[in-house]
């Protein structure tokens, strides 16, 4: 609270985020207690995961297949959402990080590996909507009773539990790629902070939920809405109030 009220603080704590793909020392950081052994041996301090679920509209469904495309080398996942006004499809090549992948999975692996990105037309952002709604109660109990693990670890060992409630406009870059995402913001700038704000408003009832959950930490991964994207006026519209 200190920091974020610009006064001096007695102790300015490092905690390193570890790739789940890397194995140091002999320790998998895919496992929660080599992650926090290999910080604990760095002398830095380790927070505990706890990953919020998003929301879906409960009448939309989702359809997966493969497809082998001349040219490319690895398979094509492709997953579509049927949503009640549409339907959404995104692509991706199943490559080295993605090879075990039976769905989509946003993130940075899915921006690098995109075929088809997710959002192309106005009528998309519409789509988009019912896919990325606040979480429901019954999803939100589901996950707390799957986290007690994480949470019991972290009061075993004393340390902090840290919520990443929500990706921001990484969310987009996920879905339809850093190069159409900046298009997007220049070409139809409504729609952009249309979707902007769908993310938005998903993601500040994960607040929400993340303090009736005693999280010690909220986080916001904001990696890809800074002005190497975006332009300062879309910047200060879009990015800044959200």
């Amino acid at each position: 609270c200190a920091a974020m009220r610009r006064e001096e603080v007695d102790y300015l704590p490092c905690s390193i985020y570890f790739n789940g793909n890397l194995t140091v020392a002999g320790r998998s950081c895919a496992r929660l207690a080599d992650r926090t052994e290999l910080a604990l041996a760095l002398g830095t301090d380790p927070v505990i995961g706890a990953g919020m679920p998003g929301g879906m509209h409960e009448e939309v469904a989702i359809r997966t297949w493969e497809e082998q495309v001349a040219g490319e080398e690895y398979p094509i996942l492709w997953q579509a959402w049927d949503t009640p006004v549409g339907t959404l499809t995104q692509a991706v090549r199943k490559g080295l990080a993605s090879a075990n992948w039976k769905r989509i999975h946003w993130g940075d692996e899915s921006a690098s590996s995109l075929y088809k990105p997710l959002i192309e037309t106005s009528e998309d952002v519409e789509r988009f909507r019912f896919l990325m709604q606040p979480c429901t109660e019954e999803r939100f109990t589901a996950w707390q009773r799957s986290s007690e693990p994480t949470f019991s670890y972290a009061k075993e060992h004393d340390l902090p539990v840290v919520c990443t409630y929500g990706q921001g406009l990484a969310a987009l870059m996920f879905t339809m790629g850093a190069e159409r995402a900046v298009y997007l913001a220049m070409d139809d700038p409504a729609g952009f902070e249309d979707l902007a704000e769908t993310i938005h408003q998903a993601e500040m009832h994960k607040i929400e939920l993340a303090a009736r959950s005693h999280v010690d930490i909220l986080k916001r991964f904001g990696g890809y809405e800074m002005c190497n994207f975006y332009n300062p006026e879309i910047y200060q519209r879009v990015c800044m109030p959200r």
